[in-house]
């Protein structure tokens, strides 16, 4: 029986929440104007990169703990 936990940087908890409310804020913006505005198109691209990277990353945490 072991005694682990982790500790991460408060940046790396807020980064998931931060994501999910930007995407949803920014998806009902884009829905709203129909995917007319580039910039919000553009907001939706980057963010859908940055959750490829989390997903990355956690598969990359998950990995390294065997």
């Amino acid at each position: 029986m072991h005694n682990t936990y982790f500790v991460l940087p408060p940046w790396a908890v807020a980064l998931p929440f931060f994501t999910l409310f930007a995407t949803l804020s920014t998806g009902i913006r884009a829905v709203r104007s129909r995917f007319r505005q580039r910039s919000t198109n553009l907001v939706l691209v980057g963010l859908g990169m940055l959750w490829a990277l989390l997903l990355m990353w956690a598969v990359w945490v998950v990995k390294s703990l065997k």
